[in-house]
């Protein structure tokens, strides 16, 4: 039993180095890890609050270019009424130039 107990003390004294030595690069491979994590979210973050601020810019735009092109459209359904208009009194001046003449 006592030569038991000598050799579990001898393997326990070169082992708990090694264990140590390997939690602690663990340890510092998890810290690396975590720091890379917390860039990449920060970048991720950084890259949707741009993309939220181009989203918006972009519906801005769009709203004002669809309220030009309304604007537009207006303006062009007067234009062809007034155009009615011009042809019925166009063809309403010929067809009494016709009867006088």
């Amino acid at each position: 039993v006592s030569y038991s107990i000598a050799c579990l003390t001898v393997v326990s004294l070169f082992a708990k180095p090694k264990l140590e030595v390997r939690l602690g690069a663990l340890a510092q491979a998890w810290a690396g890890e975590t720091a890379e994590l917390t860039r990449a979210t920060a970048a991720l973050t950084a890259s949707l609050s741009d993309m939220s601020g181009a989203y918006k810019a972009l519906s801005k735009s769009l709203q004002q270019h669809t309220q030009g092109y309304s604007e537009l459209l207006a303006h062009i359904q007067a234009q062809a009424a007034s155009a009615a208009r011009l042809q019925a009194d166009l063809n309403s001046s010929r067809a009494a130039l016709d009867r006088n003449l």
